[in-house]
């Protein structure tokens, strides 16, 4: 076992810095086995029923926007997941775009540049190692696609109901007493009230809306349904709606749009349980659902406001919630959710949470404990203390004892505490940043991140171990120089930890195990922020000009773009950090 520890190494060092050098993690290569072999026999080796998988087949482009394209392809007997890379025509290093089930066989790559040519390679791989993707001297798993400028309509692009879909519009307005026949001069009454009286299952067809008229539609309810097309429910542009709850339960292929949900809007208010959220979706045969530009609370903020530590400890419930037997293909997008215990909660697999923002939250931010979840270009900040119940604190959280595979945690602003925090007494002292603890993390990506907290060990954690994982250009800044990148545990191997950018005054980054790749990463003490960033106290952490992490990472393991969407590199090569510079 091999043992990596970087640390910032006294006075000389930061002499050294202070004239306008860096230091750069020395890249460290141990133990060059790649895979693990059954036998070192060969007949044994042609005997075992496990074999390396086969390359993908088949595999078509289709241009969705000029920045959009999906790949999809066959599915590979023995194939636990796909490896999915990409590289710029005129190119020769491979870029890892993600890991994705085996369970599916497409993948988008999204932000990409207009008019740029990209060669994707897409890998079949399991327990003894991936495919090759080539055979007979022909690359089967790779295409050339240069993106054009024409691009499609997003189904939310309009604002109004008549441009959601294109089904039929069936109106509910929770003013009435009585049900009417949907239509805008007549519509039905509240939605919860029109549910138990039968209407989704005697007027509602596949691709239909229903346009949610202002005031409180109450405890939405939908069980059992399927449709073919999606069925839309949203509220009309200019509309206040409010949504007590909503539980989707063993049904698909819903999208909802634009209200608010909270218990608050109940008469009376009702904390939810323990274990239940604002926003619940179960059942085995859930699955293509939803969620987008939604407002979740357990409280409006000028209730909020005037809470004490008692308030934040009994009157919060969790935002949303995916429970474990969910199928998957499930969309969180823009949501905002705020004065929360549990910002979200993920057991199940396949779910995307992008663009959102959750603000306040007294345990996790967000719970991931499925596979094969993406966590991207989200805002969470602002934890709150309240008495000890025995449960730390962390931003985003893995804790299953069990492996983990398949997550991607990416391009996210996380603060423990932000200038807009509803009651800064109530801040804890510690939060701990992006942490899977007791199982681990298999084919993992942590990137492009900015984790700003006060924690003695966790910047950045993969605590139970790691195997073929990636934690590359994120950004960690501790005011106390203490939270760092670990992965620690002998049965870890194949990691790759590369350009990150570390504020910590002592042991900045610390792995175990073997065939780990540790390259450019740069930890320096708090105190040379400014140095480096261009106002790390008012949280921004983009680089300043001049700052001695640009230019100097390994285009080898860096991304694409930074947590900007900006285009990686700008200049010779890439940056160390969630930033890359522009000038």
């Amino acid at each position: 076992m091999e043992t990596i520890k970087q640390a910032i190494l006294g006075f000389a060092l930061i002499f050294s810095l202070a004239f306008g050098y860096l230091y750069h993690a020395e890249k460290g290569i141990f133990d060059n086995q790649t895979a693990t072999v059954l036998s070192t026999d060969p007949s044994s080796v042609f005997t075992t029923s496990i074999k390396i998988p086969a390359p993908p087949k088949n595999i078509q482009l289709q241009s969705l926007s000029s920045t959009e394209v999906l790949l999809s392809w066959d599915n590979v007997k023995g194939a636990s997941y796909y490896r999915v890379s990409a590289t710029l025509g005129s190119d020769t290093i491979w870029r890892q775009l993600a890991v994705v089930s085996g369970k599916i066989n497409s993948y988008k790559h999204t932000r990409l540049a207009p008019d740029t040519t990209y060669l994707y390679k897409i890998e079949s791989c399991n327990s003894l190692g991936c495919s090759s993707n080539s055979v007979d001297g022909k690359t089967l798993s790779t295409k050339t696609h240069s993106l054009g400028t024409a691009g499609v309509v997003s189904r939310f692009s309009g604002t109004t109901c008549s441009e959601a879909g294109d089904g039929e519009v069936l109106y509910f307005n929770p003013n009435k007493t009585t049900s009417g026949s949907g239509t805008l001069s007549d519509p039905f009454t509240k939605l919860s009230l029109a549910i138990r009286e039968g209407v989704l299952l005697g007027f509602v067809q596949n691709g239909a809306t229903l346009c949610l008229l202002s005031g409180n539609h109450g405890q939405i309810s939908i069980s059992n349904l399927h449709f073919q097309e999606p069925l839309i429910v949203m509220a009309e542009e200019g509309e206040d709606v409010k949504i007590e709850s909503v539980d989707i339960n063993k049904s698909s292929n819903i999208e909802m749009e634009g209200f608010s949900v909270s218990p608050y809007f109940g008469n009376p208010y009702v904390t939810l349980s323990q274990g239940d959220a604002m926003i619940h979706v179960s059942g085995d045969s859930s699955q293509n659902i939803t969620l987008r530009n939604l407002d979740i609370f357990s409280m409006p903020w000028q209730v909020v406001s005037t809470w004490q530590v008692n308030d934040w400890d009994t009157k919060v419930s969790d935002g949303i919630f995916i429970r474990k037997e969910v199928l998957g293909d499930i969309l969180i997008d823009n949501v905002k959710i705020s004065s929360v215990a549990r910002g979200i909660k993920l057991n199940g697999e396949r779910v995307v949470v992008k663009n959102s923002v959750i603000n306040s939250f007294t345990k996790d931010g967000i719970r991931v404990d499925g596979e094969y979840l993406t966590i991207e270009n989200n805002i969470i900040k602002n934890a709150v203390k309240i008495p000890d119940d025995g449960v730390h604190q962390d931003i985003i959280q893995t804790f299953r004892r069990s492996d983990s595979e398949g997550v991607t945690i990416k391009n996210n602003l996380l603060f423990q505490k932000a200038s807009d925090h509803p009651y800064p007494a109530l801040a804890p002292a510690t939060v701990q940043g992006i942490g899977n603890f007791d199982g681990r993390s298999v084919n993992w990506t942590v990137e492009g991140n900015v984790v700003v907290v006060n924690h003695p060990a966790h910047g950045i954690s993969l605590h139970g171990g790691a195997i073929n994982s990636r934690i590359i250009n994120n950004t960690i800044y501790d005011a106390t120089g203490k939270a760092r990148i670990r992965v620690p545990g002998q049965n870890s191997s194949g990691n790759i930890i590369a350009n990150n950018l570390i504020f910590n005054s002592g042991f900045a980054i610390e792995v175990e195990g073997l065939s780990n790749v540790v390259s450019r990463n740069i930890a320096v003490p708090p105190s040379f922020g400014s140095l480096y960033l261009v106002n790390p106290l008012a949280n921004d952490f983009h680089l300043l000009i001049g700052s001695p992490a640009i230019d100097v990472g390994d285009i080898t393991y860096s991304p694409f773009y930074d947590f900007d969407g900006d285009s990686r590199p700008q200049n010779q090569t890439v940056d160390v950090g969630a930033d890359e510079w522009v000038l």
